[in-house]
């Protein structure tokens, strides 16, 4: 079955794609198909079950992936991602074909590079007051769960090391200070500088480059606050790890 697209307009500095109307938005019904909890993010990960609700994370036993909405901007599903729990390839798989066996039409993958995940509903507190908390940055769903988990609900998750200019777009419209938390393997160090670089330009920037653990889903939320609070800007981050290349 051919896969429908949905738009995919190029970049426009006054109107990126995230802020763009998708040709065809999921049905919010589609998540009741999902509508099961991931045991094993509450009994290995420790996840509560009013965090995943909150998220809207659920289980899909027709694939054995655990699901997580992706919401654009304005919070409109667009899309499914799926973790699977069998070691499945790939380990996680943006929703396409499958949405045929829920009585839907197939579709293109949305690009994961106009979503910035839990950032619709930092977006849209920032509209109604200035944020004056910072904005976590981490780089999955696990992550950002753990963190807000502590206590810093202005997480958002790239999907990934690489900040795109739509990501880029709402972190400086919204304007408050971030931290960067990605994981500690050589590639998120190597997101961290470059993401850094980035938003340095223009916003207040710090960097958490050390914690126990390779990824903030390691930590217990104690350890998350902790590390947070040994953040340091980035431009003395970055002279550190220059120092010690």
């Amino acid at each position: 079955q051919e896969l429908r697209a949905t738009s995919a307009p190029t970049y426009n500095s006054a109107k990126p794609r995230l802020l763009e109307v998708f040709d065809e938005p999921l049905p919010e019904k589609v998540l009741g198909a999902f509508d099961e909890c991931p045991v094993a993010l509450v009994e290995d990960d420790g996840f509560s079950e009013s965090t995943l609700q909150y998220f809207g994370v659920g289980y899909d036993r027709r694939n054995t992936r655990i699901t997580f909405p992706l919401r654009d901007i304005t919070g409109v599903l667009v899309g499914i991602s799926g973790r699977t729990v069998t070691d499945q390839h790939p380990r996680y798989k943006v929703y396409d074909s499958e949405f045929a066996a829920y009585g839907l039409a197939a579709r293109a993958q949305i690009r994961k590079s106009t979503i910035l995940w839990n950032g619709d509903k930092v977006y849209q507190e920032s509209c109604f007051r200035k944020l004056t908390s910072p904005i976590v940055i981490v780089e999955g769903f696990k992550a950002c769960m753990r963190v807000w988990d502590a206590g810093y609900k202005n997480a958002v998750a790239l999907l990934g090391t690489y900040l795109s200019e739509d990501q880029r777009w709402v972190l400086e419209r919204v304007g408050a200070p971030v931290v960067l938390m990605l994981d500690r393997n050589p590639a998120g160090m190597k997101g961290m500088s470059e993401v850094g670089r980035k938003l340095s330009k223009s916003l207040q920037v710090q960097v958490v480059g050390e914690y126990f653990g390779e990824q903030p889903s390691d930590l217990c939320e104690v350890e998350v606050q902790e590390a947070i609070t040994r953040a340091k800007s980035y431009a003395r981050w970055a002279l550190e790890e220059s120092s010690n290349a």
